[in-house]
């Protein structure tokens, strides 16, 4: 009877271990996809396309020097600069958070 208990509570553990590590998988990756939405948009409106009409609706902004400028950015090192930018600054807020949680 025993080792069956034994056995039970070693199963349940392991089941609450791996849903543990998969919830922190999806936070992890939902924190990277948040600063590349974050980093697309800095770089968005740094390289001007504020103020400009949709490429979706009128592709012939694509043309435009401001479009190209953004998908140079978008395509160098300035993307992953600025995402890992905003990654250290979730962490940072994340670290603040624990911080104030603790009495």
């Amino acid at each position: 009877m025993r080792k069956q208990w034994m056995a039970a509570a070693a199963a349940v553990m392991t089941l609450v271990g791996a849903a543990h590590a998969q919830s922190t998988v999806s936070a992890d990756a939902e924190t990277l996809q948040k600063a590349h939405v974050q980093a697309d948009l800095e770089l968005w409106h740094k390289a001007g396309m504020s103020f400009m009409p949709s490429p979706a609706q009128f592709p012939e902004v694509k043309s435009s020097p401001e479009y190209r400028r953004y998908e140079q950015l978008r395509n160098g090192p300035a993307f992953q600069e600025t995402v890992a930018k905003y990654m250290g600054a979730v962490q940072t807020t994340a670290r603040q958070g624990q911080a104030t949680a603790q009495p």
